[in-house]
């Protein structure tokens, strides 16, 4: 235990900590009397903070499933307030993030009359890096004072306190004004940085190092844990407990950072930076030491061109390059690693960046920076290599291919051989949107050597753990001891009286003639029913993006459509617009929270399964195949089911809200599959006809007394 944090289980009182988890959640208790007379004592949330206690207090693993409405964030913030050690909460989504940061935490502090001591850690990537800043300004071909932008994030960094780039309205999420200034792991010098007291990361370690509560997000808590301990890129303080909220969420996160990734933005990055460096150290001089900064950067051209040669040839060898439904989508690379000419390819561009690390650490004899660059391209040498390994029992090669119609001369680059700032700053660039990678097949060993074997609590909660069995499936996939605790809560809402689940039996399925034109005339009457307030689901952009097509010559104009604007603002207008209509894909399934009338009406277009194409999940399923699984029943099934409880649980957002949610799908009547779907979705009334869905709506609303 850390020793600022010990000795200290309870500082506000001397009671029994169940006694005064019990007293904080009564009725006429101290949240209550913070929270007035809007309060509503909620046994679920008392049962999961009591739960999370004793977790705790006995160093237990811990899976609860708390339901919508269940009050889960106040639920594990009061035990862990209680708890001797510092605890690291860590979530999905930003927006659960902030509201820990902005509400709830704020709150507790309130009602128990005393601070947290907690503090917000976001990935690196959000913070500004002062030393990089000073690079670009050298670099830039337009002083700041002749362009706005640079000139604003400039006078920004010398006011803000804490460089979060979330100060910086005018900032969009892929601006490459960010990605030249940005902090992260592999850049960041530590001690030996001209910057290091005044950095950013730098000050939100050593205020994290004295808090109580530490709040991070999934990415940065496995980036971290990755890390060796003894690492001095590792960014987390010691910690003596963990609670992952949104726990659903966590085996993708965590199996991303436990294997390889090399993109393009990532080569993109270390070739800008080399470049920028050996300008910063007077590239086009006189001298022995100018020509070795030259050739370095004739050798990293080389590299880059070696490397981008690689990732083409298997772009092409796995399908080409992604056009607007197959952007961003994974491709299998085992066979294709085994091709001669890609093993020829793979040589040269290793023997490319063997060159470059050799140069950059003679030059770095004496300049830290190249020398962290130097082991940089280090790093991403023994990347490559480990994706050369291709796919084995434990793990699964791929490929994101690049955008298609990347620009002219990408490979060429321009004119390197001129002097100074043009020959510095000359793009030598390899396919944009270009991933390569070997991920994990599952989790659940290297959860046990990195996260349980410390002897820590940890406590995994969401609203969506189990499916119709049970939590038998998340804790095989979470590795799960069998003394870990488990508890599964409803949610409180009135669900048969609050919701109405449509599940039509007259339409077409998926993948039969005639099933979108079924789609699009049944979401058309589903929206005159009830006049807006609709958030529409699609499990493909392809869907999404007919169905917006269609609804727009239909007569609905004013659609709110997921990439054509910014996700908090499609959610503002949502909320603020009584009868929107908003049409999302995936990262609209979960974290949205829109209550009252402004949403009262979801529509999924077909039960959520993951496209088994995939190479993660196709070598998933073929190792449960091997092992004598069901690969359908026992991954499938689950996975998809719980997908579907989170798209079900964006309608009820409080016990004021009714609405419809209607999922298009006739195979949760005609297959035998469809009642574990339907037997992992709340309890609420049904209705396979328009004329019954009809009638619900009309029915009077819930009495105000009542709601």
């Amino acid at each position: 235990m850390d020793e600022d944090l010990a000795g200290r289980p309870d500082d506000a009182t001397q009671d029994d900590p169940q006694e005064v988890v019990r007293r904080f959640f009564a009725a006429d208790g101290p949240l209550a009397d913070v929270l007035g007379p809007g309060f509503e004592a909620r046994p679920e949330q008392l049962a999961m903070a009591q739960a999370v206690l004793a977790a705790l207090w006995t160093d237990h693993l811990a899976l609860i499933e708390a339901g919508t409405g269940t009050g889960k964030t106040l639920a594990y913030l009061v035990p862990a307030a209680l708890f001797g050690g510092r605890t690291v909460i860590s979530t999905f989504t930003r927006h659960l993030q902030d509201q820990l940061a902005t509400k709830d935490v704020p709150l507790v502090e309130r009602a128990l009359g005393r601070p947290l001591e907690a503090i917000v850690m976001k990935g690196l990537g959000n913070y500004l890096c002062r030393r990089r800043l000073d690079g670009h300004l050298r670099a830039a071909a337009v002083p700041p004072e002749h362009d706005p932008r640079l000139a604003a994030l400039l006078a920004w960094s010398r006011e803000t306190r804490t460089g979060d780039r979330a100060e910086l309205a005018w900032l969009r999420d892929d601006d490459p004004l960010w990605r030249e200034v940005q902090s992260g792991a592999d850049v960041r010098l530590g001690a030996r940085c001209p910057h290091f007291d005044r950095c950013f990361v730098t000050q939100l370690r050593r205020r994290a190092a004295r808090a109580h509560l530490v709040i991070v997000n999934h990415h940065l808590f496995f980036a971290d844990l990755a890390v060796p301990e003894e690492s001095s890129s590792r960014v987390l303080p010691p910690w003596d407990a963990a609670v992952f909220d949104e726990a659903h969420e966590l085996e993708d996160a965590a199996a991303g950072f436990f294997g390889v990734r090399v993109s393009s933005r990532r080569v993109d990055l270390f070739r800008t930076d080399v470049a920028r460096r050996l300008q910063s150290l007077g590239v086009g001089g006189r001298g022995s030491d100018s020509a070795a900064r030259s050739t370095t950067l004739d050798r990293i051209d080389e590299a880059v061109r070696d490397v981008a040669r690689l990732g083409e040839r298997l772009a092409e060898l796995s399908g080409g390059p992604g056009d607007g439904e197959g952007a961003g989508r994974r491709a299998p690379l085992g066979e294709a690693l085994t091709a001669e000419e890609i093993g020829a390819r793979y040589r040269a561009a290793d023997d490319a960046l063997e060159r470059v690390e050799h140069h950059l650490r003679t030059l770095g004899e004496g300049d830290d920076e190249l020398a962290l660059l130097a082991q940089r391209c280090a790093n991403l040498r023994g990347d490559l290599a480990e994706l050369m390994e291709g796919d084995d029992e434990g793990h699964v090669t791929w490929i994101e291919p690049p955008r298609a119609a990347p620009a002219v001369g990408l490979l060429a680059g321009r004119g390197r051989r001129g002097r100074g700032r043009r020959a510095a700053t000359a793009e030598v660039r390899l396919p944009p949107g270009l991933v390569l990678g070997r991920t994990p097949l599952d989790i659940a060993g290297l959860l046990q050597q990195r996260l349980y074997a410390r002897g820590s609590p940890v406590v995994f909660t969401s609203a969506t753990l189990a499916d119709h069995r049970g939590f038998d499936f998340v804790r095989r996939r979470f590795g799960m001891p069998e003394d870990a605790l488990e508890l599964r809560l409803a949610s409180p809402f009135d669900f048969e009286r609050q919701a109405l689940l449509y599940v039509p039996d007259d339409l077409p399925e998926p993948k039969d003639a005639g099933y979108r034109e079924a789609l699009l005339a049944r979401t058309k009457a589903l929206l005159e029913l009830t006049g807006g307030g609709a958030l529409l689901l699609y499990t493909s952009f392809r869907n999404q993006r007919w169905m917006a097509e269609g609804l727009r010559a239909l007569g609905h104009d004013d659609l709110l459509v997921q990439g054509e604007a910014p996700r908090h603002v499609l959610l503002e207008r949502l909320r603020s617009e009584r009868d929107a209509v908003l049409l999302a894909t995936a990262s609209f399934w979960q974290g949205v929270d829109v209550a009252g009338e402004a949403l009262r009406l979801v529509v999924i277009d077909k039960l959520p399964f993951d496209v088994p194409a995939d190479p993660l999940v196709r070598a998933r399923i073929e190792r449960i195949r091997r092992e004598g699984g069901n690969p359908f029943g026992d991954y499938q099934v689950p996975v998809a089911a719980l997908a579907l409880r989170q798209g079900f649980g964006r309608l009820i957002r409080s016990r004021r809200d009714r609405g419809i949610v209607a999922i298009l799908d006739v195979r949760l009547h005609s297959r035998r599959y469809g009642r574990a779907f339907l037997g992992a979705l709340p309890r609420c009334t049904r209705a396979s006809t328009l004329e019954q869905v009809d009638g619900w709506w009309r029915e009077a609303p819930l009495p105000r007394d009542e709601k």
